[in-house]
């Protein structure tokens, strides 16, 4: 694990044929976004659609899982995960990102996911991460979406409080399998109900936010939470399982998703204007006077 640089992050591009040109982005630029700082030229590596998840926490570790990245029609086979403590990687300070690399062999590959084991971190505290993959050249693809997790916390006697798997997806909830619907700007998230929660609670927020928001909670016996977004993007769905005391069970999933299209709802359309619509509303209020009139006439 090494301290990245205090001023400026480097990473590779590829330029022509066989050259390389190393190109130095300062964090300090008035764009801060994790696209602007991070971003590749390049036409393969992560998508806003791949699904990264961590498990296996313990005090001082986690495991990240994350589909791997093919280019050229080759596996990729080296990865660097960028964090950093308590705050989003697009806001932190340089010399508050580190960086762990890994090699990995073809073998590690498995379902077409691969694993890295992130070592030496703090216990109770919460982590941001990218990950930036690398070809045999040494060019950088496209990052992953900012992911996020906690490491669970020590006990008094300073163990760790939990040294077994211990995260959404953990033995205690393998089978809860999360999935999610997309119909419109309608949104379903869907699981299998465990002993091991007693609620799911939920949130959300777009790729180019720093923050989630809230959306709320639901029974974990109810196997369903649903939500609407108002604009089309790539989003982040944050989910964390709460025990029947109100403790946080293991550390937090994080599924991502994309809006293509937003749907109008039946009768929240824009409303028609215009001279048309004047002389229709003029027309029936005549009538209307002219049948009052008709009428206390006929009453004489």
């Amino acid at each position: 694990m090494q301290t990245w640089s205090k001023k400026l992050l480097w990473y590779m591009l590829a330029a022509t044929a066989g050259i390389a040109l190393v190109t130095s982005v300062s964090l300090a630029a008035e764009d801060s976004s994790i696209d602007s700082i991070f971003g590749s030229t390049t036409s393969w590596g992560f998508t806003p659609s791949d699904i990264i998840v961590t498990t296996g926490g313990t005090s001082t570790g986690m495991t990240i899982k994350a589909p791997v990245v093919q280019a050229n029609g080759e596996y990729i086979l080296q990865y660097s995960v960028v964090y950093s403590e308590g705050k989003s990687i697009s806001i932190a300070e340089p010399q508050d990102l580190f960086e762990e690399k890994f090699t990995l062999e073809s073998s590690d590959i498995e379902n077409n996911m691969i694993e890295l084991r992130l070592t030496d971190l703090k216990p109770g505290t919460l982590y941001y991460f990218i990950i930036k993959p690398t070809n045999k050249d040494g060019i950088s693809g496209d990052f992953s979406t900012e992911e996020s997790f906690t490491t669970p916390g020590v006990t008094a006697d300073n163990t760790a409080s939990n040294n077994q798997d211990n995260t959404l997806g953990a033995p205690s909830d393998a089978d809860a399998n999360f999935t999610y619907v997309v119909s419109g700007n309608n949104i379903t998230v869907k699981w299998n109900n465990t002993d091991a929660v007693s609620k799911y609670e939920f949130s959300l927020k777009n790729l180019n936010d720093t923050n989630y928001t809230l959306l709320g909670s639901a029974n974990a016996s109810d196997e369903m939470f649903s939500f609407v977004v108002s604009a089309v993007g790539s989003y982040n769905i944050r989910i964390i399982g709460i025990d029947a005391n109100g403790n946080t069970i293991g550390s937090e999933r994080v599924m991502n998703m994309k809006i293509d299209e937003i749907s109008t709802p039946p009768g929240k359309g824009v409303p028609e204007t215009g001279p048309g619509l004047n002389i229709i509303l003029m027309s029936t209020f005549l009538m209307m006077l002219i049948y009052v009139v008709y009428k206390f006439r006929g009453a004489k």
